[in-house]
């Protein structure tokens, strides 16, 4: 992936990013708004049967004591103020208003059957204790009805909360997953184009610009650790004549044969080029003018011995050089292997020649 690419794929990362972790901000702050109303409602909930339970034993405590009654009046408004607060709250914070309508017709019914108490006290000496209890009692079973409403509304609220988490997370690893893919598929992409752009077409070895590249790190290797290196040059002899005689298709045909054989002979750590028409170069780190020599010799039979399918029989001349000392660049190098190769075409062809040297000589 190019650097504009990575950066516009880092850019729309981030502004998806920042769009999700906003909506998910907002919809965990609802999630707790909530969760907070489901609290807020049961502990309102607990303060109104705290009130009414109060409330329904001072009534009780003072059914035969109409002075403490009164003196009980000023807790008695509070407490019904706390309750009416309470109920409003709950009707506010519960979001089924039929219980909530239950509860606040069950409080009022209290609060009536708790006045008629003590008016009846207050006139005739005995209060109405009966009346406030069965009131209390079904307004504590209103009370517990809204009680469970609002503990589902607290476990939806929660659900939904760890639903929400979940998505988010996948979301986020939905959107790292799809960004690490899009830049695996851009290297991938990008290895791929590397390695076309230094593959030649035709034989699938390495082109001329790839031959170079490794040319110059291998010199610069052989002179730093002080090693030997060693190149071969392999042309086809007559090759225009194999165009002219059989056709483009069969001369393509053998430049992919000889890239085939000489494949088969190299080393690992060797590096084999087709430079152009139908010259080949096969650069050898290590390698020193005896061992290259004998390279050269068994790939001149590899090459030379075996008939080329509908060419028939097709010749090849190989120069071989090996780096002298320090001083000498791959473009000497290079030089010296072609001026062999040269000699080898002057001398009859289908030969291997050293640089600066005879004919390599026959392998016993």
């Amino acid at each position: 992936m190019t650097r504009p690419a990575h950066l516009r794929a880092l850019v729309l990362f981030f502004l998806i990013a920042t769009a999700v972790g906003v909506a998910a901000t907002l919809g965990l702050s609802t999630l707790q708004q909530r969760l907070e109303r489901s609290r807020m409602a049961q502990t309102a909930i607990t303060e109104i049967r705290l009130d009414t339970t109060a409330l329904a034993a001072i009534t009780l405590m003072t059914s035969q004591r109409p002075a403490v009654a009164r003196t009980m009046e000023p807790f008695n408004a509070s407490t019904m103020a706390d309750l009416t607060m309470n109920l409003d709250l709950v009707a506010h914070l519960i979001d089924d208003h039929a219980v909530t309508g239950a509860v606040h017709d069950a409080a009022n019914r209290f609060v009536k059957e708790i006045n008629w108490s003590k008016d009846t006290l207050a006139h005739t000496g005995n209060p109405l204790t009966s009346g406030p209890y069965l009131a209390w009692f079904t307004l504590d079973g209103a009370l517990a009805s809204v009680d469970r409403v609002a503990e589902r509304q607290a476990a939806a609220a929660r659900r939904d909360a760890t639903v929400g988490t979940w998505l988010i997370v996948i979301i986020f690893g939905g959107l790292i997953a799809l960004l690490a893919g899009r830049f695996a598929a851009e290297r991938s992409r990008s290895r791929q184009y590397a390695v076309l752009a230094a593959t030649d077409g035709l034989s699938g070895l390495r082109n001329r610009s790839d031959f170079d590249r490794h040319l110059g790190e291998q010199i610069a290797d052989a002179h730093r650790l002080d090693r030997a290196l060693s190149v071969i040059v392999v042309d086809v002899d007559h090759f225009k004549d194999v165009n002219d005689t059989y056709g483009h298709a069969v001369g393509d045909e053998v430049i992919v044969e000889v890239a085939h054989r000489l494949s088969g002979e190299r080393r690992a750590d060797d590096i084999l080029a087709r430079l152009g028409g139908d010259e080949f170069a096969w650069l050898m780190p290590a390698v020193g003018a005896d061992d290259a020599a004998r390279i050269a010799h068994r790939a001149l039979r590899v090459l030379n011995d075996t008939p080329f399918g509908g060419a028939g029989v097709v010749t090849v001349s190989v120069g071989v050089a090996t780096l002298i000392d320090h001083s000498e660049s791959g473009a000497d190098l290079m030089r010296r292997a072609d001026l062999a190769l040269y000699t080898a075409k002057g001398d009859g062809r289908a030969k291997a020649v050293a640089a600066a040297h005879a004919t390599v000589p026959a392998v016993p």
